[in-house]
């Protein structure tokens, strides 16, 4: 016989959150394998010590990676979808009847804090450096998939996409350029000295870098003129 399933919205359930996440979850996996309460020690100079208590900083980096992870590519995207997700809410630490931050709290910590610079002793060179809170949690968090083997260095081939540029071709200016060695000029430079000295012909002298001067957009200094096929430049 047919079943009809009414609406249910003003229902009141007692719920354990835990339990409606699969344990192959992504997130699951992620929240086992990294121990992101390092952050709290980075950040902690930047909060004062009175005032009003502030949003956990983890909750807003945990939104931050599941807009990465999922390719929200916004954080009012990210906020919406955080509230109807229960595998969300369990990750950044909120239980079903908590409000989720809003999109603008996680972009004021972003100028105000996050991208502030902060002196850190770098995880796996152990040097100190001067970087932005981001780039020290990128670095922590590289570190641990590291030593976990979930990296492995390795080269990569991969095709190269041109994006057109936010830049008017028609403002730009002639500017004179150094042409920058290539990577392996230095160590191919040495090889050829070392087989010099060994066989006892004489050195190459050293070739100065020469200069060109090329055309350079002053909207957009890093773009460049492409030409493809018939296309326009």
């Amino acid at each position: 016989m047919i079943t009809k399933t009414y609406q249910k919205a003003h229902e009141m359930s007692m719920i354990i959150l835990e339990t409606y996440i699969p344990e192959n979850h992504l997130l699951r996996k992620i929240d086992r394998s990294i121990n992101v309460r390092f952050i709290y020690e980075l950040v902690e100079p930047l909060y004062s010590k009175i005032g009003r208590p502030s949003i956990d900083p983890i909750m807003l980096f945990k939104l931050l990676f599941i807009n990465h992870l999922y390719g929200y590519n916004s954080m009012r995207r990210t906020i919406e979808e955080t509230k109807v997700n229960l595998a969300y809410r369990w990750f950044i630490g909120l239980g079903v009847e908590e409000s989720v931050p809003h999109f603008s709290d996680f972009s004021k910590n972003y100028t105000r804090k996050f991208s502030q610079l902060i002196e850190v002793v770098h995880p796996i060179t152990g040097v100190l450096e001067t970087k932005s809170v981001f780039a020290a949690v990128f670095d922590h968090i590289l570190s641990q998939a590291y030593h976990k083997d979930f990296i492995r260095a390795a080269h990569i081939d991969m095709d190269s996409t041109h994006i057109k540029a936010n830049a008017n071709k028609r403002k730009s200016e002639d500017v004179q350029i150094m042409e920058e060695r290539k990577s392996y000029q230095d160590a191919l430079d040495q090889e050829c000295d070392t087989y010099s000295d060994e066989t006892g012909i004489k050195q190459a002298k050293d070739v100065e870098s020469e200069g060109k001067r090329i055309k350079q957009s002053t909207v957009d200094p890093e773009s460049g003129n492409f030409h493809k096929g018939e296309y326009e430049r």
